[in-house]
């Protein structure tokens, strides 16, 4: 065998005497790494012929399964968050109405205030600038439909207000 490899290296003349050239041996490490990249090259395509250039109906099928996921979570965030912003609203809205009302008592007791010092001084009093018996507007539908014995959660979603804003409206109405 060997010596068929050399007369096809020395282009049919034998030269058994010569042995293996440098050059021999280079040109047929060279050529056997050619020939086994084209045999690892059609090995390779065949392989993807055989499986398919594309994703499998399975890779598909668990990707969707995951952007399900992904939005169901979304979804849920959302709907989270919308309640958290719901929550906050209100608890703005009742601080709000809080604050409303600290304000009016303090404008009354300073008006109160203010006519008790008239009077020490010996001045007339000046009549009381808030008018304690006067329903504010935005309240006075509560109050009717609470004068009409409906429940605090039927008056919110009448009026369009958080059910703790009109607890509070109501209850600050029983104080004065």
């Amino acid at each position: 065998m060997m010596e068929l490899v050399g007369l096809i290296l020395a282009d049919g003349k034998a030269a058994p005497s010569q042995g293996w050239q440098p050059m021999h041996v280079i040109m047929l490490g060279f050529g056997v790494l050619l020939v086994g990249y084209f045999f690892m090259r059609m090995n390779r395509q065949r392989a993807m012929r055989q499986a398919g250039a594309g994703p499998t109906r399975e890779d598909r099928a668990r990707a969707a399964r995951t952007a399900d996921g992904i939005r169901d979570q979304l979804d849920a965030l959302m709907v989270q968050l919308e309640e958290l912003a719901r929550a906050t609203t209100a608890q703005i809205e009742t601080r709000y109405t809080k604050l409303d009302v600290l304000l009016r008592q303090a404008d009354e007791r300073i008006a109160k205030l203010e006519s008790l010092l008239a009077q020490a001084n010996g001045q007339t009093p000046k009549p009381p600038a808030t008018n304690g018996d006067a329903v504010r507007p935005e309240h006075r539908q509560i109050y009717e439909l609470a004068d009409a014995g409906r429940p605090p959660v039927e008056i919110a979603q009448e009026t369009g207000r958080d059910v703790g804003e009109v607890e509070l409206i109501l209850a600050l109405r029983k104080k004065s």
